[in-house]
């Protein structure tokens, strides 16, 4: 493999004192970064063609050439390979766009990688009537348990399947449709678009004491439900 300019300084270290450096480029960029890497005794001779090069390197001490791949025409590779060949002393390097960008930084070859979000798996509900359903109304107004149940019960559930009781408490916040196992989430989701929205979450504390694997929901209705009462006018 051909060696790659890293632009150090003193740039072409391996190359013995050069008096001169021929570059093949029309790269004005990388040219403007030749005379500001060389040292300034040191000839910069330009050339855009081989036939270009090859009498100045019979002619003159040029001991480090440089070939921008950009620039050249046909084989590169056997293109450096005549020049070693004819000229066994000279440092050959070999550049192209990406060696003017990485010499100025404004590209980086390696950079960090950026870590990417990883999508959260999507949660289809379904309506599945073979739960049973236990409402629990835990606000302080009466007869939300029995609506909902009846809107239950309208989706398709059996209505011997469907349990309407008070909770112990009447200031849940929010209402909230539990299941028991992961397999159950689906059906907790689409319970909760049954009656009218309503989070879900996973919890086994409403599981039936003697049936503790039952396949049951639980709907906990909140203060959400409530309508809250218009402000009476001031006089």
């Amino acid at each position: 493999m051909l060696p790659q300019s890293q632009f150090d300084s003193p740039m072409f270290a391996s190359a013995p004192a050069p008096i001169a450096i021929a570059a093949l480029t029309q790269d004005r960029a990388l040219i403007g970064l030749l005379r500001s890497t060389i040292d300034p005794t040191t000839d910069l001779i330009l050339v855009s063609s081989e036939g270009e090069l090859a009498p100045h390197l019979n002619s003159r001490r040029v001991s480090a050439c440089l070939l921008d791949s950009m620039f050249i025409e046909g084989d590169l590779g056997a293109m450096a390979e005549r020049l070693r060949e004819t000229w066994s002393d000279l440092v050959l390097v070999v550049v192209g766009i990406f060696g003017t960008l990485i010499a100025s930084g404004r590209i980086v070859l390696f950079p960090e990688p950026t870590p990417s979000a990883t999508p959260l798996p999507s949660l289809t509900p379904i309506i599945d009537v073979t739960y049973s359903v236990l409402v629990l109304n835990a606000t302080p107004e009466s007869g939300l348990a029995s609506q909902t149940k009846d809107t239950i019960i309208a989706a398709g559930w059996d209505p011997d399947a469907v349990l309407a009781s008070e909770a112990g408490s009447d200031d849940f916040p929010v209402t909230t449709v539990y299941y028991a196992f992961p397999e159950d989430e689906a059906a907790a989701a689409g319970l909760a678009e049954v009656i009218g929205g309503a989070e879900i979450a996973q919890s086994d504390v409403y599981q039936p004491v003697d049936n503790p694997e039952a396949k049951q929901l639980t709907v906990v209705l909140g203060l959400d439900r409530i309508a809250v009462p218009s402000p009476s006018p001031t006089e």
